[in-house]
């Protein structure tokens, strides 16, 4: 099993608790992977021509760039004042917004360069506990992505889009039967620390390009007395 090392690493940990962790859970874009250019740059490219457009995208990716893609672009129209579009109408140019973006994304991320020894440190802890992806990331695209890099077999469970990451631990800790406390999510963002918060689970912080190696550094594996 793993235990927390050092518990300063780690938010959730009381002091005289055992550490122990039994599941975790990875975020993937800036956690596994160094795609956070790369989407916010889709942003930009999506409104390419569009001056009065793109001079929006800051305020509302700074207030709301840790939701899914629909409800940014969703929240983007209400921004720009498009009142004349009926529910219906609005529903249906953010359906196409969103799969444009996708396509702007999905060929970047798939081949964009990894954390470091993110895949060092999948190989070294899917043997010792289960681990699972969560993410705002399309379900399917997701899937995709994850295919096409070779991780798949690291991960019981993937969980994208339209799912909410507070929900999909709930969903963790019931399906492994743990206590929310065994679990650690991983991550970079608000999120992340947010489910982690709002459901009793762990946290640690990605905070920069070697965060994701120190995961083993904070951790360390037992095995079980027979």
């Amino acid at each position: 099993m793993l235990f927390v090392r050092d518990k300063n690493c780690v938010t959730g940990v009381e002091e005289n608790a055992s550490g122990e962790v039994n599941v975790i859970i990875f975020d993937f874009d800036g956690t596994l992977v160094q795609s956070n250019r790369i989407k916010l740059q889709a942003w930009y490219d999506l409104f390419a021509g569009d001056d009065t457009k793109r001079a929006l995208l800051p305020g509302v990716l700074e207030r709301h760039g840790e939701a899914s893609r629909y409800a940014i672009i969703r929240k983007f129209f209400e921004r720009a004042g498009d009142e004349q579009l009926s529910e219906d109408q609005l529903s249906e140019v953010i359906a196409d917004y969103a799969r444009r973006y996708n396509k702007l994304v999905l060929e970047g991320v798939k081949t964009c360069p990894e954390m470091p020894s993110a895949s060092d440190v999948l190989d070294e802890l899917f043997t010792k506990v289960p681990l699972y992806c969560s993410s705002h990331t399309p379900e399917t695209e997701l899937l995709d992505i994850l295919h096409f890099r070779g991780w798949s077999r690291y991960f019981k469970g993937i969980f994208g889009y339209p799912r909410v990451k507070s929900e999909t631990v709930k969903y963790i800790v019931a399906t492994e039967q743990v206590f929310p406390d065994e679990v650690l999510v991983v991550g970079d963002g608000l999120s992340d620390r947010e489910a982690a918060e709002t459901t009793g689970a762990r946290f640690f912080s990605i905070s920069g390009c070697s965060d994701v190696r120190s995961l083993l550094q904070c951790c360390h594996f037992e095995r079980s007395a027979i």
